[in-house]
């Protein structure tokens, strides 16, 4: 029963029958390796053994009850654990989503136990049987630890070793409030004194060595109750127990247990010296007998009483389990409507009552489905009751049921997986229907995807629908009408309206700027349009006809940076991003209402009945549809079309019913996947995957197929191994691991032959995967290759760039081909034909020749195809090509010059095989002359537009330049035309659009358009002058006016030279002073280095042992799992990646964190890493740098999943940190490095090689381009101000011939200056006698002399100056992505 105090029976019976000591007055210890019972006069015993036991740590006692609990914080036992006192009847009550238990406390009044967990940073509380288990707190925590109940006043105290603060809520997890914050460091074990009828709170803080109280509320605050730096020996204070007027504290390390007021100590040399926490067996505790309502279970609750309160309380439902409070507000129940959401920030999936959409008060509770690292989309299946969301941050789909079972991985990245930002469910047809975009980045290459995507329920059936679509974001399923609306954040953002196959696509709204959500209710359709890019304007709720008409803002729901959007009736819900909150609107009233805040970034809502019915009799149902695969139902909803997978050789025949595999085909490897698109009649080109391979470690390059067993080979230039799998995909394996980076490989004599891009080899192996040989060795980066019966051909990017032949049979090598070739990616041999084709991706050029090399010549015209040339094939009178620069496989017609895109919107098309059935070729192929003129139908590009402008001034008017846009063309001149140049003058207020456009000699054109927006201020100070690709924002409060600068991206502030505020006052006068009439080098562009260096550094959680064999043994293991990713031998375009040799890894076992309770607990590895990039007649370069920078991401996301056991102790990843190394980076001649970037010098300025910086380029001088070491000279006569960047800034001297000088001029010159003589004489004489005393410590600043000395100079403190920091983000930042390179200012 309740509310007996069984031990206080137990120890009167004892007393009056007075045969045994009472016993109920004793502490409790967990050492880590025991639970030990201290007996009075020093003595112990165990309770709890080793042989139950890995490492307890937490310790509570219900003495009512006679319970005893414990935390296990070991791998192989972690959990909770209780007992009864006499240690019996040992059971585990929480054994999942538990980790590191440190703080354990028991309300014995309502027989609920709370506890911190440091790993997952959240507070929670259950049942005494575990069963029933709540999330009270999971924010603004950061290394939770000490925690204790007082259910007499109904309150929970915990503190925080990250924050360093004391907190308190209700017991309940409610009115959460901070009673201490400053003076504490390593806060620990936590207890409550009840004496005399007044309560107190103690605590230790173990890097203080002190006891610290307080009272209740948080005043009477003492913080040096006991100070046992005496006694401590240097090590941290950890358990605290009080009894009666004794306070006892464990001592960590020397396993001393001594009391606070004397510094005795009482119990040492008890087991290990890891003393952990105390628990007393105290009979002063309280008796709350009738006051209590969830200690006398009057209240009805049907699983969790909380208080909230002496005699208050309230009922709860666990955080899993799929139940909600029900009206009554004391019974858990199922619902049959829910609001499902997302929480990035808080990593929560969950769920909620419709019926808070019109409470007053909002989500008390928050139940879960699950918990995510960042969950962003949700959709549910009303069928199955399973909910799906999506998880940015593990690029990953999730599914599980309601109350949290089932979970599981649904799609992640090894099946193509990117950012999925929109879900949605076609219940009728089983469908879900997704976006996926990301980067792929391996060995430092990134290439992106981006398209939507539909998938069966049952995992089968998935199918591409739309590929051309720059940012996919927002999904809806229009399930009445059998239509599918998506939209695009792109460049032109937009919503899209299509059908359910993803086929005839049609604009429903444009002008959009961030189109996060999209829903669809009856004839109206609802967009959240976030205006993310337009950080002047907050977001909104459009609501408008279906077909995109008349969408008018919501105004009565006012948000910031909207993202999710749900509706049930008249509640239209929106998640805020700005405001971090879910809001519900009634639409009816205008009424608003916070449905959940403070959490962060909310992200999907989705509103859904939990149950559902599929109408009967709709085509696709069943299996009595026609279609072989997958059929889909159209608008009408009585026709259906049928369709073929994605992920399948099958292609749909003419019948437009079957799907088989194609006769023709290209079979190509693209990045992480094996590809085939059809080249049979009349079937679609859609390109069908093969092989999926992983999205961010798979790397396919090389592939050949044998027609003959239809088998195909390709290599994993990162896991260097030789797969083989039939054309339909079955069978794979790998078929031989040679340990080489494959480029390029080729079928012949029974065997297959391959380089080595690194090691120089070529070499080969029989078919049954035996006798491998090395042909050729010593080369340098050998790529392409091809074999006859007697010769191998092969190409080289190296040094010696190269086509060369060697005999089988051995000899020495004939250089065929040499010069004017830089990527030779392809090479083919035509042996009937006696023809040698080479593709060269850099000048975008096929060579022919004769097998010997003779006969060189161009294939004309073809460079108009191609923009970066890998493979080549040859069939019939037809080039077939893969491009990775247009990311597409197509045909060029050898005789019309016409071109047939084949497959497009790829990732990075490599090596392909072309399977073309057509007649035999009698005659040699026809190769055209150079006489044949191709028509020029590419327009030109601009390489540089400005972006839009702002400038301030005080005038009517203002005189405005700007940098003039350049462009090129592939084949000649190009002319610029524009409707305004350089120095014209624009009126105040004013927002005039700037056109130019670019002309080649064919006629073709290509705009540029930017703005130049006028502000006219209210201000005394003179105009501020133009930021070149930058402008300024002013604000006017009072009499000041403050203009912010900002730059144009990715460009940044040099903030050696310039501030981001400027501010004008009474003095009429910015501060900080500007004297440029022009700012040309205020906004800096980063440009990729020579050479770069990257520190990682790695928090590992686990013992560590000072001594070379473990930290050697832990080296090797992140070598090895660097390798896994693969992070180790990277290179990046021709310039190598140095990560994993052993002189880079090193393991620091030293204190990570300053407390010294973490010295062995956790511990550093540092990895170093450093690149060099090929910048010369590199055209990728800045292609190159982005994929470095998505390289280190991926290794960073990587090292956070570091898991390894060495000498049975387990390692984890607490956090992992990458910050460039200054040292280690090197610019260009040309670069200078500002604030540790490397930065291309902008015009009006010269990089100054004396000075290793950027220099204005003095009057009279102007520099028009980025990048140099050398000004222009402005022309004779005219001049211009220091750093112009414009030749028009050279202004014309104009020169006027003095007046004659009268007479009477003279002597009026003279008078006046007499009396300014006399006029400064008394004026000086007034003062002198006026001017009061000044002490020393006083500085007169009416001297205007000042403002031209450095405030160091006069005696006064120099504050620090803003510096420029790389920012790699990895979870959301504002609405662009969730991985992004920010440069920017930071204070």
């Amino acid at each position: 029963m309740r509310g007996v105090r069984r031990l206080g029976v137990v120890c009167l019976l004892a007393t009056i029958l007075s045969y045994v000591e009472c016993q109920n007055e004793y502490l409790f210890l967990s050492n880590g390796t025991d639970i030990l019972r201290l007996l009075p006069g020093g003595t112990s015993s165990v309770v709890i053994s080793s042989q139950y036991i890995g490492r307890a740590v937490g310790l509570a006692i219900d003495r009512d009850n006679g319970l005893l609990f414990w935390s296990d914080v070991s791998a192989s036992k972690r959990g909770i654990y209780k007992a009864d006192l006499n240690g019996d009847n040992i059971r585990k009550i929480v054994d999942n989503d538990v980790y590191e238990v440190n703080g354990l406390t028991v309300d014995w009044a309502a027989n609920n136990l709370y506890w911190t967990d440091e790993r997952t940073r959240r507070i929670e509380v259950a049942d005494y049987d575990g069963g029933k288990r709540r999330t009270l707190i999971s924010t603004g925590l950061q290394f939770p630890r000490g925690i204790v109940a007082e259910p007499k006043n109904g309150y929970l105290f915990w503190n925080d070793q990250g924050t360093k603060k004391i907190e308190r809520s209700k017991l309940d997890g409610t009115s959460r409030t901070v009673l201490v914050g400053s003076g504490l460091y390593w806060p620990n074990q936590m207890t409550v004194q009840y004496s005399g009828g007044t309560e107190k709170l103690f605590w230790v803080d173990g890097w203080n060595k002190t006891i610290q109280s307080c009272s209740l509320d948080g005043s009477n605050l003492n913080q040096a109750v006991s100070d046992l730096t005496s006694v401590s020996d240097g090590n941290p204070l950890f358990g605290l127990a009080v009894y009666k007027n004794n306070i006892y504290t464990s001592i960590w390390n020397n396993g001393k247990i001594v009391t606070g007021s004397t510094k005795t100590v009482v119990y040492s040399g008890i087991g290990s010296d890891k003393m952990f926490s105390l628990a007393a067996v105290d009979t002063t505790l309280p008796d709350l007998g009738m006051n209590n309502q969830c200690h006398k279970m009057s209240t009805g609750c049907s699983h969790l009483c909380l208080p909230t309160g002496a005699t208050t309380s309230r009922c709860s439902c666990p955080t899993f389990g799929g139940l909600t409070l029900s009206s009554d507000s004391k019974t858990c129940r199922k619902l049959s409507k829910i609001l499902l959401y997302a929480l990035a920030d808080a990593g929560e999936v969950g769920y909620a009552d419709t019926a808070v959409l019109q409470s007053a008060t909002g989500l008390l509770d928050r139940y879960l489905v699950a918990r995510s690292n960042r969950p962003v989309a949700v959709a549910y299946d009303p069928l199955q009751q399973m909910v799906y969301w999506s998880d940015v941050y593990d690029r990953a789909i999730y599914r599980a049921k309601l109350d949290g079972s089932q979970r599981e991985v649904f799609l992640n990245s090894s099946q193509s997986i990117g950012i999925v930002d929109g879900l949605a469910v076609d219940i009728s047809q089983g469908r879900l229907y997704f976006s996926n975009m990301g980067f792929v980045t391996v060995n430092n290459v990134a290439y992106s995807w981006q398209r939507i995507e539909m998938i069966r329920l049952d995992k089968s059936e998935r199918k591409i629908i739309v590929a051309d679509v720059e940012k996919p974001r927002a999904l809806w399923v229009d399930q009445a009408n059998k239509y599918l609306y998506y939209s695009d954040w792109g460049t032109t953002a937009r919503v899209m309206r299509s059908k359910l196959d993803g086929s005839g696509a049609i604009e429903i709204k444009t002008g959009l700027k961030n189109p996060n959500s999209i829903l669809v209710d009856g004839a109206d359709i609802y967009v959240v349009d976030a205006r993310a890019k337009d950080s002047s304007v907050n977001g909104s709720v459009l609501k408008g006809n279906k077909d995109g008409s008349s969408l008018n803002d919501l105004s009565a729901i006012q948000l910031q940076t909207p993202f999710g959007m749900a509706k049930d009736g008249k509640y239209l819900v929106v998640s805020d991003w700005g405001s971090s909150s879910i809001k519900s609107l009634n639409t009816d009233t205008g009424a608003v209402t916070e449905v959940i805040s403070g959490l962060g970034k909310p992200m999907g809502l989705l509103v859904t009945d939990v149950q559902n019915s599929v109408q009967s009799g709709v085509p696709c149902q069943g299996v009595t549809n026609d279609c072989t695969d997958i059929c889909v139902v159209q608008p009408s909803s009585s026709t259906a079309s049928c369709t073929c997978s994605s992920y399948d050789v099958e292609v749909l025949k003419t019948d437009r019913k079957t799907c088989a595999a194609p006769q023709n085909f290209v079979l190509f490897a693209d990045m992480n996947a094996i590809k085939l698109v059809s080249l049979d009649q009349n079937t679609n080109r859609d390109p069908q995957t093969i092989i999926q391979g992983n999205s961010y470690f798979a790397n396919f390059a090389a592939l050949v197929y044998n027609k003959q067993t239809q088998t195909m080979y390709f290599s994993d230039v990162n896991r260097r191994i030789i797969f083989q799998a039939k054309l339909d995909g079955s069978d794979l394996r790998t078929f031989y691991s040679p340990n080489h980076t494959i480029d390029g490989m080729t079928l012949g004599n029974g065997r297959l032959y391959w380089t080595d891009y690194f090691s120089g080899k070529i070499a080969s192996v029989n078919l049954n995967g035996a006798d491998m040989k090395e042909h050729v060795t010593g080369l340098h980066k050998p790529r392409a290759i091809a074999v006859t019966q007697t010769y191998i051909f092969w190409t080289e990017w190296g040094n010696n760039t190269r086509v060369a032949k060697a005999p089988l049979s051995g000899g020495a090598l004939v250089i065929l081909l040499q010069g004017n070739l830089k990527w030779p990616n392809s090479l083919k041999v035509d042996e009937n034909n006696n023809k040698l084709y080479v593709a060269d991706g850099y000048s975008k050029k096929v060579y022919t020749s004769d097998l010997n090399g003779v006969g060189r010549q161009e294939l004309p015209g073809f460079n108009s195809n191609a923009q970066h040339l890998y493979d080549i094939n040859i069939q019939d009178n037809s080039l077939f090509f893969s491009d990775w620069t247009d990311r597409e496989i197509a045909k060029v017609d050898l005789s019309s010059r016409s071109k047939d895109v084949l497959a497009t919107t790829l990732m990075r098309p490599t090596q392909m095989v072309v399977q073309y059935t057509v007649p035999p070729a009698t005659t040699p192929m026809k190769v055209p002359t150079t006489t044949a003129t191709a028509v020029d139908t590419t327009p030109p590009v601009f390489t540089f537009c400005p972006s839009n402008m702002r400038v301030v001034t005080k005038e009517t008017s203002m005189t405005v330049y700007w940098q003039q846009p350049t462009a090129k063309d592939d084949r000649g001149n190009v002319h610029l035309d524009s409707n305004l140049a350089p120095g014209e003058t624009f009126l105040a207020g004013s927002t005039t659009q700037v056109m130019y456009t670019a002309r080649d000699e064919a006629g073709n054109s290509a705009p540029c358009r930017f703005s130049v927006e006028v502000v006219k201020i209210t201000t005394g100070c003179d105009d501020l002058p133009v930021p070149l690709n930058g402008n300024f924002r002013c604000q006017k409060s009072g009499d000041n006016t403050t203009c912010v600068l900002g730059c144009t991206n990715p460009r940044f502030i040099d903030t050696s030279k310039y501030s981001d505020k400027y501010i004008c006052a009474n003095s009429a006068k910015w501060s900080p002073p500007v004297t440029n009439n022009a700012l040309p080098d205020v906004c800096l562009l980063p440009q990729p280095p020579q050479e770069i260096g990257y520190n990682f550094v790695m928090k590992l959680r686990g013992s560590c042992t000072n001594t070379v064999p473990f930290k050697s043994k832990v080296v090797a293991e992140l070598i090895k799992h660097l390798q896994n990713m693969p992070a180790c031998f990277a290179k990046l375009g021709n310039s190598d990646i140095k990560l994993c040799y052993e002189d880079q890894i090193s393991v620091n076992c030293t204190n990570t964190s300053g407390r010294k309770r973490r010295a062995v607990e956790e511990f550093l590895a540092n990895l170093n890493l450093v690149a060099t990039l090929q910048t010369h007649n590199n055209p990728s370069l800045h292609a190159d740098y982005a994929r470095l920078v998505e390289f280190i991401q991926n290794i960073s996301h990587s090292l956070n999943d570091f898991t390894v056991t060495v000498d049975n102790v387990d390692f984890t990843t607490a956090n992992v940190s990458a910050a460039p190394v200054p040292a280690q980076l090197r610019c260009m001649d040309t670069q200078a490095n500002v604030g540790g970037y490397c930065v291309s010098c902008p015009a009006g300025t010269i990089k100054d090689n004396v000075l290793k910086r950027c220099v204005q380029c003095n009057a009279n001088q102007y520099q028009d381009e980025e990048g140099k070491t050398s000004c222009k000279n402005c022309p004779p006569k005219s001049t211009s101000p220091k750093g112009a960047f414009l030749q028009s800034q050279c202004i014309a001297e104009v020169t006027t011939a003095p007046p004659e000088a009268s007479i009477g001029m003279i002597v009026g010159i003279i008078v006046g200056v007499i009396a300014v003589i006399v006029i400064v004489i008394v004026v000086v004489v007034i003062i002198r006698r006026r001017k009061p005393d000044m002490s020393e410590d006083q500085v007169d600043y009416a001297n205007p002399a000042y403002e031209e000395i450095p405030a160091d100079k006069l005696g006064l403190k120099t504050p620090e100056g803003p510096y420029t920091q790389l920012d790699l983000n990895l979870g959301s930042k504002g609405d662009e992505g969730y991985a992004s390179l920010h440069l920017g200012r930071k204070e």
